[in-house]
């Protein structure tokens, strides 16, 4: 059973979605700190170190920790599950935490800000051109974004060693090594006989 790729609307959804919940989670923990902190007197200055502070490492870390867990919602954020898609890893092997970090961190938000901003619209609108709907900082990060038809990644034992695959486990297997879901069938090597 193969897989389609993700859609640049139920990206976008996605994105959406877990920018909200980032924006909620920065904004319960800015004030915890400015209450914490005993200063009730908020400077522009002040709450601009705060939200760096506070703001940085939630930007940063949110989707890389949601990406990497293990289990059914690998490659998922909150965003993602509620609009049905999932990252895999080029490869078709479940996403880790390095990945998903390379991908978010260096692929999205680093090369945003060391652009002024610019880069992001570059970034987002790549997909809508690209042959496998990759946004930039997907082949910075050598992911993909798939539907997810609801299955939890299952260790294909046709697929390379260590690859997951996100197929139905109840599906019947193919003759063929498959790279994931997505991918054809891996050609025999000469050396195989084929």
């Amino acid at each position: 059973m193969r897989r389609p790729l993700a859609g640049w609307w139920t990206r976008g959804g996605a994105l959406a979605i877990d920018l909200l919940i980032m924006v909620a989670i920065e904004f319960v923990l800015l004030l915890i700190v400015w209450t914490v902190g005993g200063s009730h007197q908020l400077t522009l200055s002040h709450a601009e170190t705060l939200l760096f502070e506070v703001g940085l490492p939630v930007g940063i870390l949110y989707a890389p920790l949601l990406l990497a867990r293990r289990g059914e919602h690998n490659g998922q954020t909150v965003g993602k599950q509620a609009m049905g898609i999932r990252v895999i890893r080029d490869n078709g092997t479940a996403l880790t935490f390095p990945t998903a970090l390379v991908r978010e961190a260096l692929g999205r938000q680093l090369l945003s800000i060391l652009t002024y901003g610019i880069y992001a619209p570059i970034d987002y609108l790549w997909a809508l051109r690209d042959p496998r709907t990759q946004a930039l900082h997907d082949k910075i990060g050598r992911t993909l974004v798939v539907s997810d038809s609801g299955s939890a990644p299952v260790r294909d034992p046709a697929a390379a060693p260590g690859a997951v695959s996100v197929r139905d486990p109840g599906a019947p297997s193919s003759p063929q090594p498959v790279r994931g879901d997505w991918l054809p069938p891996v050609a025999p090597s000469p050396k195989d006989g084929g």
